[in-house]
């Protein structure tokens, strides 16, 4: 059985410099991370549009990283990587940083061929 949505929460914290990051919380009940911290759609060297040039949504990355069928650790860089399937069925690895117990902050994320 999936892991039920119990509700999503936005909240953007602006940082100096004009940094932002854009926390999304899909509190869910299951196992795998919570919490997700992206960084602004169109920062260039940010995470979004890094997932994004691999053709993966941050929908798709929350969704591996909420359920994730396994996770190893990256031989180059030494981040952990979740591999799950999303629920529109493509296997994707998803690599990230963890921040705390229940928060990540997504690095990169490709489809598993």
């Amino acid at each position: 059985m999936p892991p039920r949505d119990t509700g999503t929460h936005i909240d953007k914290k602006p940082l100096p410099g004009d940094i932002a990051i854009v926390i999304i919380s899909r509190e869910r009940a299951g196992v795998g991370y919570t919490k997700a911290i992206w960084d602004m759609d169109d920062d260039p060297a940010g995470n979004v549009l890094h997932v994004a040039a691999h053709g993966i949504t941050k929908e798709e990355v929350e969704e591996v990283l909420e359920n994730p069928d396994g996770i190893e650790t990256s031989r180059s860089s030494g981040h952990p990587i979740a591999f799950g399937e999303t629920s529109g069925g493509r296997l994707i690895a998803v690599v990230y940083e963890e921040v705390d117990e229940d928060t990540v902050y997504p690095v990169t994320a490709y489809e598993v061929e």
